[in-house]
């Protein structure tokens, strides 16, 4: 007879990180500890990229986030309010899927040769521990009880069609995602891109999750194929309106970042039943300046610049000393004068009548 499911686990903080520090003057307010300088490192490069954001009209690569850093800046932002730590999260996959396109394989291609495994195959034992339990529905228990409730309602996999030809063919990429909602036991995947054959993507993507081989829990395995939505989005194709020209594929990039951010803030938001779901989906509005929502851009500047001052692993961010304030401008200013608005309203929220409140001009002047 077999025994009760392993003791679900109770979570530090969410994955990859194993702590967390108060938000000064924050009432229940915390963000993760990057925990090393390394990761520290990465999450310092990201934040100043999404900080220059804005700046020129200019698409390049210097534009865009390093795929290989995106997951840890997006899982830090579980945390990104009050309460966070009692409410569900969001589950990111640590490396974007290069999802192959059915028209043009390359030679000798299989579903076994694809990709390395362990791409897709990043759940840890204690998330598999967590699906050893059934989920407690939002209606039932909107606030989680970390040891005693599951605490990942979203697994999310970001995806990359890469597409041939293009005077630029490394801004020619083509991002998606595929979220999987453990309340609803449903699958949403975003095309965010209006042009270059979205029906060849579709196909593509339901033949990726029909095929490709992995260990995730047969209740992702099983319902991904089956139950896979299509959500096709055409704000892009109002920024180029907006902007008089076109912009490349890889713009795509930040609405991804968009979706994902969104199911983050409404992870606790009451679904349907499995057999009557109530789909989660972002509305069809994006922010003029790169597709991603400017409140959404705003606070996730704030969440990652607050990490690494409170992690406390890259000693040029810490203190209040002069040259530290002379050190966060020249790696943190906001560019952008809409997105710098935005940022100084979390700022103040945060620092506003403190000691600290000289951070609130070293990021926004």
């Amino acid at each position: 007879m077999a025994g009760p499911p392993p003791r679900i686990p109770n979570w530090r903080a969410p994955h990859p990180f194993n702590g967390v520090q108060s938000v000064v003057h924050g009432d229940n307010d915390f963000r993760v500890n990057l925990g090393t300088e390394a990761r520290a490192s990465r999450v310092v490069a990201t934040l100043e990229r999404l900080t220059n954001l804005g700046a020129t009209n200019n698409f390049t690569t210097d534009n865009l986030l390093n795929e290989t850093q995106l997951w840890e800046a997006l899982n830090a932002f579980n945390l990104h309010t009050e309460g966070a730590l009692q409410v569900p999260w969001c589950w990111v996959n640590q490396h974007v899927l290069e999802i192959p396109n059915q028209t043009s394989l390359p030679p000798g291609f299989t579903w076994d040769n694809w990709q390395n495994q362990n791409r897709i195959d990043t759940h840890t034992r204690d998330l598999l521990r967590e699906f050893d339990h059934a989920w407690v529905p939002t209606t039932a228990r909107p606030n989680r009880v970390r040891g005693t409730d599951p605490m990942y309602r979203f697994i999310v996999f970001m995806h990359r069609h890469d597409h041939e030809g293009g005077v630029r063919p490394h801004l020619n990429r083509v991002y998606s995602a595929t979220i999987y909602d453990r309340e609803n036991q449903t699958a949403n995947w975003f095309d965010l891109w209006h042009r270059d054959n979205p029906d060849q993507r579709w196909q593509d993507v339901v033949a990726y999750w029909a095929n490709i081989p992995n260990t995730w829990p047969v209740e992702v395995t099983g319902n991904l194929p089956m139950r896979l939505n299509r959500s096709v989005y055409s704000s892009l194709a109002d920024v180029e309106a907006v902007a008089y020209h076109r912009i490349p594929p890889a713009y795509t990039q930040y609405a991804m970042i968009n979706i994902i951010l969104f199911y983050m803030r409404n992870s606790n938001e009451n679904g349907g039943t499995p057999a009557n779901p109530i789909l989660m989906v972002p509305t069809d509005m994006l922010d003029k300046i790169t597709g991603l929502n400017i409140f959404y851009l705003a606070k996730l500047i704030v969440v990652l610049f607050q990490a690494i001052r409170l992690s406390g692993q890259r000693n040029e961010f810490v203190g209040n000393l002069q040259i530290t304030y002379h050190q966060i401008a020249a790696f943190f200013w906001v560019r952008n004068a809409s997105l710098q608005h935005k940022v100084r309203q979390w700022l103040r929220d945060a620092y506003y009548g403190t000691d600290q409140e000289w951070l609130i001009d070293a990021i926004t002047g």
